[in-house]
C-alpha cells in the first residue's frame, strides 16, 4: 500500500464498526484510523485510538524516500502531501483527540510528532487554503 495509491471510504459502515473484531491487525486499523480523521469522524477516531492504543505512536510502515517516511498518524493532519485536497472542518477537534491519545499512550513520542506535524501544516497549501 503506496499512500499515494491509498483509497479511503467515506461509507464509515466499511471501515468503522463498533464491534470490530479484535484480531484486526495493525496496519487495517491504522487506514481505518485515517478514514476516520479524512471524513471528519471524530466518534470513529476516538473509539479506534481507545480501543487499539498503540496506534497513537505507531508508524505506517511504508519507506518511501521522500518527507513524508513512516508518518505517525498525527501527520496526516495537514493532508502534507496532498492526498485529499481539504481537510475536515472540524480538524482542530480531530487533532485534539489524536493528541491526548499521543499523550496517554505515546508520550515520549509526542515532541517529534508535534515537531513534524508543525512543519508540515505550515508547509502544506492545504492548511494555508
Amino acid at each position: 500500500m503506496r499512500l499515494s495509491k491509498l483509497i479511503i471510504s467515506t461509507n464509515l459502515e466499511l471501515i468503522y464498526s463498533p464491534n470490530m473484531e479484535p484480531g484486526a491487525s495493525l496496519p487495517g486499523l491504522f487506514t481505518q484510523t485515517i478514514a476516520a480523521l479524512d471524513s471528519g469522524n471524530e466518534q470513529a477516531l476516538d473509539h479506534l485510538l481507545t480501543a487499539n492504543p498503540a496506534l497513537a505512536g505507531m508508524r505506517l510502515d511504508e519507506p518511501t524516500e521522500d518527507y513524508f517516511s513512516h508518518p505517525y498518524l498525527f501527520w496526516f493532519i495537514a493532508d502534507n502531501p496532498i492526498r485529499r485536497g481539504k481537510l475536515p472542518p472540524n480538524i482542530i477537534a480531530l487533532a485534539a483527540i489524536i493528541l491526548r491519545h499521543i499523550k496517554l499512550h505515546a508520550a515520549q513520542t509526542l515532541p517529534a510528532q508535534l515537531d513534524y506535524a508543525l512543519g508540515l501544516v505550515a508547509t502544506g497549501r492545504i492548511p494555508k487554503e
